[in-house]
């Protein structure tokens, strides 16, 4: 049980293990999504429609094979949307009737982090610890 006569309260930004170029806006997040969905479809149209072109590009594949291309994409297109899912988790947490800001920002590979102002070194991905104690031992 604490006395709450007398309370120290410090804090201190610690730098996240990422990078702001890691990391995508909401607004970017929801633009790449859209963006990626279209040239995937396109790749899966122009696949079906030049089947024997195909052949002939790729004769030492079986047929059933995934172009690179089009893999490169798809993975792409979930992570992204693995990453907009988590930024909607977290601001519905935080922020459960408001609309997301398109400026919100979430980092691929430390989805926990946040940007924040650090004095001369610009923003930067960091954690914010607080700690408090009282004057009782």
């Amino acid at each position: 049980m604490a006395s709450l006569g007398h309370i120290a309260l410090d804090g201190s930004k610690f730098k996240a293990n990422t990078s702001k170029h890691k990391a995508m806006s909401y607004g970017r997040l929801k633009a790449k999504e859209a963006e990626l969905m279209a040239e995937v479809e396109a790749l899966i149209k122009k696949a079906e429609t030049s089947d024997k072109e195909e052949d002939q590009a790729y004769r030492q594949e079986t047929g059933y094979g995934i172009p690179e291309d089009l893999k490169f994409k798809q993975e792409r297109l979930e992570k992204i949307q693995k990453a907009k899912k988590a930024l909607e988790e977290r601001e519905l947490t935080l922020n459960p009737d408001k609309p997301i800001d398109d400026k919100k920002q979430i980092s691929f590979a430390d989805p926990d982090a946040r940007i924040m102002g650090k004095n001369s070194t610009g923003y930067q991905y960091c954690y914010n610890s607080q700690i408090s104690v009282d004057s009782d031992r």
